[in-house]
């Protein structure tokens, strides 16, 4: 299950590639991103206002979830091992394949749920097990490439 850390890697990752694709600066790029994502959601018919909303809700379900684990060991300010000097475009490579084990890693599991439950003869239950990997599978596939984008990027720079 990803930590708040684990977000907060992916939301870094994603503001490093918009501040890449649009050349504003670090002070600049959480603002411009969500007035660029108000111009997507007017155009894709979405209430930018109600997905506010909705991330302010789960923002603090997943704040409350943390603190009642009471989890001894918090995750640090970063996971990245202390002894290399990691760039910004290292720190999103990372985050994306942080992200893509752990996509993978539920991805095995359901299939394996999956493969025992037809051995039973559950055909419904195998495939409604299965159902989530057509998703998992998608946001695989999208941290691959996201992975690989930022590396040819930085490779350029």
């Amino acid at each position: 299950m990803p930590t708040n850390h684990d977000r907060a890697e992916w939301a870094a990752a994603a503001l490093w590639h918009f501040q890449s694709a649009t050349g504003t600066d670090y002070d600049n790029a959480l603002p411009d991103l969500l007035c660029d994502l108000m111009h997507w959601s007017d155009r894709e018919d979405f209430n930018f206002h109600d997905a506010i909303d909705t991330a302010r809700m789960h923002y603090e379900a997943e704040c409350e979830e943390e603190a009642a684990e009471n989890n001894p060991q918090k995750p640090k300010a970063t996971t990245l091992p202390r002894n290399a000097a990691m760039t910004i475009a290292q720190t999103a490579i990372y985050a994306n394949f942080e992200a893509l084990a752990e996509r993978l890693a539920e991805a095995a599991k359901l299939s394996a749920e999956a493969a025992a439950a037809i051995k039973d003869g559950k055909q419904n239950q195998a495939i409604g097990t299965a159902l989530p990997l057509e998703d998992l599978l998608s946001q695989s596939k999208a941290l691959y490439d996201a992975a690989l984008a930022l590396h040819r990027h930085a490779s350029r720079g």
